[in-house]
């Protein structure tokens, strides 16, 4: 782990205490952001539609919805790979990489939102966002071929896979409405949302497998693969794509309209076996979207070339030959190779594309009012490839204006991540700011994942704690708020 100074450490760690501050079940909105992607903000649109807000109404209004960052990079980190004296290790860095490694990022801009309680039993919200998710994978045997080479004794004669090497990315602006409704006889709340997604573009890699082996005998190279990439939503001109190049990609246009619609469900549940105990369960981003506008693809079929060497007295002879004697043998194999490997442009381009999917568990201990305690477990998916977190975090409320609470979790089976954040309430208005990691700020170097939410929700007929105690059935009302404690928020923001 980097080192730094003393003073340095205080001050991190007093930025990490202020940051283990948050709002009343904020922690059941933040767990599994990275791994799950569960909303710390209503707007999102993201969150177990069964909770319910502690505010009668609430209301998100543009520009002031926030911001929600979420990115990680699924190789070694920094730590791993270069010492505290600076020394780099090359080769624990490639031993260190999985075959297939990622880098993921989930961008959310909410625009607009507003939810209400309709009676005891029955809550709406909806929210409208703007969302770019992203996925680049790259194998490992690239960095090793640009590390020791085609001809390295490790690698010469067998095949270097460069397999799996591709680019996902959508845009797109989320319209979702959701419902829940509590079943009293069972102590369940169920809740629903449908979205309409409105694609802005995309590009999705749906084959990407190259091969390059090296002959130990005469070094002569073999190339295999094939290739299907799609877009939507960037400015091709076909008949400038008679080679490999960027002109046709010289004058690009902004997207005036949607070019592409889908849609997609949630599902959520709140059950309460006990006044202590709290079980959650949601799946969220069951959809997908169809870009059949404005789609273009590039697609080689399967196919290999073998290339055997330039005769290099020929090449210089067809060079030097005055008389000019045609294309040269370097010019022949350039040829050659152009016609094997000649891409289609051609064809249906029509694809779908899924938003990150996730899936989401939890068991809620709340012995007293104040505080409680969670575990989870979660799932978020990114173009068919799943990440995996779990972990416990336990949260206190003072009062109706400030709260906090920590989450640690395991994500991916590989990173340790601790966070926290605050929320402020004042009159109407609540402030929320929250991370799922926030050990980067006592060793940024050794993290590669980065985290960050912050909103603003204007709340209305907010009741303070204790009022139902108030009630003609004080005892029996103590005991059904208790068990909907949980259920008090939307997406970490009420």
């Amino acid at each position: 782990m980097s080192n730094f100074s003393r003073t340095g450490r205080s001050a991190a760690a007093a930025l990490l205490l202020t940051l283990s501050l948050a709002e009343p079940n904020a922690l059941s909105a933040q767990m599994g952001e990275i791994g799950a992607g569960t909303s710390l903000t209503p707007t999102s649109g993201w969150a177990n539609p069964a909770r319910l807000p502690n505010a009668n109404g609430h209301l998100v209004m543009p520009g002031l919805g926030g911001l929600s960052i979420t990115a990680f990079h699924t190789g070694p980190r920094h730590g791993e790979v270069v010492s505290d004296e600076g020394l780099i290790n090359i080769n624990g860095l490639l031993d260190g990489l999985d075959p297939l490694e990622h880098v993921v990022t989930d961008v959310v801009v909410p625009m607009l939102g507003f939810g209400f309680r309709a009676g005891p039993r029955w809550a709406f919200h909806y929210s409208s966002s703007a969302r770019v998710e992203q996925r680049t994978s790259y194998p490992r045997d690239l960095l090793t071929l640009a590390w020791r080479g085609n001809a390295h004794p490790d690698l010469i004669g067998t095949r270097i896979s460069l397999d799996g090497l591709g680019v996902y990315a959508q845009a797109y602006v989320d319209h979702a409405l959701s419902a829940s409704v509590e079943l009293p006889k069972h102590n369940v709340r169920i809740g629903m949302g449908a979205h309409y997604l409105m694609g802005l573009g995309a590009v999705n890699t749906l084959t990407s497998r190259v091969g390059w082996e090296t002959d130990p005998l005469d070094y002569a190279w073999t190339f295999d693969g094939a290739l299907d990439v799609r877009a939507a939503g960037i400015p091709v001109d076909l008949n400038a794509l008679d080679s490999i190049g960027l002109d046709a990609f010289s004058s690009p246009a902004p997207m005036e309209t949607p070019i592409a619609s889908g849609a997609s469900i949630d599902l959520g549940l709140i059950w309460n076996p006990a006044p202590e105990w709290q079980i959650e369960a949601a799946a969220t981003g069951l959809g997908s979207i169809r870009w059949d506008n404005l789609a273009t693809a590039v697609r080689l079929d399967p196919q290999s070339f073998r290339f055997d060497g330039i005769d290099l007295l020929e090449a210089l002879s067809a060079e030097n030959d005055s008389a000019g004697t045609g294309s040269s043998a370097t010019e022949e194999m350039l040829d050659s190779l152009a016609n094997s490997w000649t891409p289609d442009w051609g064809g249906d381009a029509t694809f779908t594309s899924s938003p990150m999917r996730r899936l989401y568990v939890s068991a809620r201990y709340a012995p007293v009012e104040r505080f409680a305690a969670t575990v989870f477990l979660a799932r978020k998916t990114a173009w068919d490839v799943h990440f995996y977190s779990a972990g416990i975090g336990a949260e206190y409320r003072f009062g109706n204006v400030l709260s906090l609470h920590v989450l640690g979790q395991s994500f991916d089976a590989e990173q340790w991540l601790l966070g926290g954040g605050f929320s402020l309430r004042a009159g109407p208005v609540r402030w929320s700011l929250s991370t799922s990691n926030a050990l980067p700020l006592l060793a940024y170097y050794d993290h590669n994942t980065l985290n960050f939410s912050t909103s603003v929700n204007f709340e209305f007929g907010w009741r303070k704690q204790g009022d139902d105690s108030r009630k003609k059935n004080g005892s029996d009302s103590s005991s059904k708020r208790r068990r909907n404690r949980g259920t008090s928020n939307t997406g970490g923001n009420l």
